[in-house]
């Protein structure tokens, strides 16, 4: 390929690369409701797509040339595959967040491998279209099968377990579950209350390593195929899965809130209802403050019954016509997220 050819492909890739990147971040520095997700989609579609061009241009590129090596058509061939698959992801972003309107671990987790090694598979497709088979070759001596079928259906084992773990609780008790009213990534290590949950935090730790050793190694060999994961990296993966499940099965005693209904004029009463909200020998007069947004709310009653506390507040007066975060904050100054209210006239 000539020069200035690849000189200008390398100019357009570095250009998309950017505007990604800066979507991207974008996305990462922002608190995402959840019925935005279609703007989302449509903003970051555009980046997704012109990423794609010149990887599969230079793809293409490097194969023509008979002096440019297997690998770096192969790599950059991965490269086209991840850039092609992005706006499938961005489509399907919402299976990634639970019932419960937050991010879902288990289920991040699954699609990330899902998507990785979907791409890394495209890409092979595509480098074997254009003249180098060798790592499509090199999967079908590699002996990986039993490994990858554990990577990938650990996490999906885990997303299937957890949620259906989870339903059954939230059948039994409605409270058990409280709900988000946006999107962030720290919910993947943190509980319902917010706070980090060590077994959250190992589950994503493990497979961040697994995952960043997956991406290294498989660019670094691309002819290579799917590269073999270290056993105690595995290990360490599966392990944490097992952990995070069973964690799941343990009754809960973080505190939780439901909010009904969800959205009323100035001056309404709202039922909040949940565990560990009222604190103290006597929780019918056990203090405790209800915020909508950043407004203070007057709690009109509260009552506890057969382990679980309901409480009445009052909407109140001042509040935009946007969604707002409920939050109830315990007489132990524990802030409980009752859902998102929304003011109506």
């Amino acid at each position: 390929m000539p020069t200035a050819t690849v000189s200008g492909h390398a100019r357009r890739l570095l250009s998309s690369r950017v505007h990604a990147v800066r979507a991207l971040r974008q996305l990462a520095t922002s608190r995402i409701r959840p019925r935005s997700g279609a703007r989302w989609t449509a903003a970051l579609a555009g980046p997704a797509l012109w990423l794609a061009a010149p990887a599969v241009a230079l793809a293409g590129g490097a194969a023509a040339s008979p002096s440019h090596p297997a690998t770096a058509t192969t790599r950059w061939a991965i490269v086209a595959g991840a850039a092609l698959l992005v706006p499938v992801a961005l489509v399907a972003w919402e299976v990634v967040v639970g019932k419960d309107k937050r991010l879902s671990t288990s289920k991040t987790i699954a699609a990330v491998w899902s998507y990785l090694i979907a791409a890394a598979f495209l890409g092979f497709v595509i480098a074997e279209l254009v003249g180098h088979p060798q790592a499509l070759d090199a999967m079908a001596h590699s002996g990986l099968a039993g490994q990858y079928g554990l990577l990938i259906g650990g996490p999906l084992g885990a997303a299937i377990a957890a949620k259906g773990i989870v339903g059954r609780q939230v059948d039994r008790d409605p409270a058990a579950k409280s709900t988000g009213d946006s999107l962030g990534a720290g919910q993947l290590i943190q509980n319902d209350a917010g706070e980090t949950d060590l077994g959250d935090f190992q589950y994503v730790l493990f497979n961040f390593v697994a995952i960043v050793y997956f991406v290294a190694t498989l660019l670094q060999h691309p002819t290579a195929g799917l590269p073999h994961i270290p056993d105690v990296l595995l290990g360490l993966t599966s392990v944490s899965a097992a952990g995070y499940v069973t964690k799941k099965a343990l009754p809960s005693t973080t505190a939780s809130a439901t909010l009904e209904p969800t959205s009323g004029a100035a001056g309404s009463d709202v039922t909040i209802t949940g565990r560990g909200l009222l604190v103290g020998d006597t929780p019918a007069t056990a203090p405790v403050l209800v915020i909508f947004g950043t407004a203070g709310a007057s709690v009109t009653a509260r009552a506890t019954a057969a382990g679980t506390d309901q409480i009445t507040a009052r909407v109140p007066a001042g509040l935009d016509s946007l969604p707002v975060g409920v939050v109830v904050v315990t007489s132990a100054g524990t802030r409980v997220r009752a859902g998102a209210f929304t003011p109506t006239a």
